[in-house]
């Protein structure tokens, strides 16, 4: 899990567990930051008021008020009131939005317009208040190793979050968080041998470029670039050792654009062209 520099320097940045990470931040002046989050965010306002912007997409969270927001490129305005801006960051994998999902047993019907849009925000109530006082208490002990502590108590925070006014809504915004990287997956394997074109890739999956290209290195390890290309290879591999068709139709089979494109990059992966492959399985 990666935390962001700029929302956390110079601060304790506490790792409950490999999935989720929590910090309390604070700003004694205004300020503006642009920051890569590459975790779901969940922001607890305790003072001041948070301006988020992400492309078209704006929101102001308040004190007294939750903004939970996808992984993305953001732009975070800190406000004050009272001479301070205090708020809580819960940094959760989706791993763990998925487990948070079944921490609840309502069911409800999937909205795919919300995975269009990356945050969700709402009040939290008294009960709400009163854990995340608790979650800040802790952070602020430095004596104390408090992390099996906090895990339940975030836990307990995400419970009151899920059987809130809200929870249908908030349910909504984790399945989104959680299809968008099934759909991800499920659209490279089935269509990677069509793939010339991030953008149009991105598009189809309603996501911008820069948002593809993030979930899809977050989910694979590896650019879009070489994996697309590493499965066209794969492919290759397998027709030329189990069928007599020639290079050509292999190459177009497997989606390069070219037998000259094809050459180089077997050749690159393998030593060897794909004739010189061919001629070695045949002996």
């Amino acid at each position: 899990m990666v935390v962001p520099y700029d929302l956390t320097d110079e601060m304790k940045v506490c790792k409950v567990n490999s999935n989720i990470h929590v910090t309390r931040y604070v700003e004694n002046a205004p300020s503006k930051i642009q920051t890569d989050v590459r975790e779901n965010l969940l922001v607890i306002v305790m003072s001041g008021r948070k301006k988020v912007f992400c492309g078209d997409y704006a929101a102001v969270v308040s004190k007294g008020e939750f903004g939970f927001f996808k992984k993305g490129n953001y732009i975070m305005n800190q406000i004050l009131t009272d001479d301070i801006y205090e708020s809580l960051l819960i940094f959760i994998s989706d791993e763990y939005m998925t487990e948070v999902r079944n921490m609840i047993k309502t069911e409800v019907v999937y909205d795919i317009g919300s995975r269009k849009v990356p945050y969700i925000q709402g009040c939290i109530g008294e009960s709400m208040y009163h854990e995340v006082k608790q979650i800040l208490r802790l952070l602020n002990d430095d004596n104390q190793n408090y992390e099996e502590i906090l895990n339940l108590k975030i836990k307990e925070l995400l419970l009151y979050l899920l059987n809130g006014s809200s929870s249908e809504q908030i349910l909504n915004f984790i399945y989104s968080c959680i299809y968008e990287v099934d759909d991800l997956r499920q659209y490279m394997e089935q269509n990677y041998e069509l793939c010339k074109d991030i953008s149009s890739i991105a598009n189809d999956l309603n996501m911008s470029t820069s948002t593809f290209k993030r979930k899809f290195v977050y989910t694979y390890g590896e650019t879009p670039g070489k994996w697309i290309t590493h499965k066209k290879l794969e492919k290759s591999i397998k027709l030329l050792n189990t069928t007599d068709y020639l290079i050509t139709d292999i190459c177009f089979l497997c989606g390069f654009e070219s037998v000259s494109t094809f050459n180089v990059q077997f050749k690159k992966n393998f030593g060897m062209t794909p004739s010189q492959f061919s001629k070695q399985v045949r002996k």
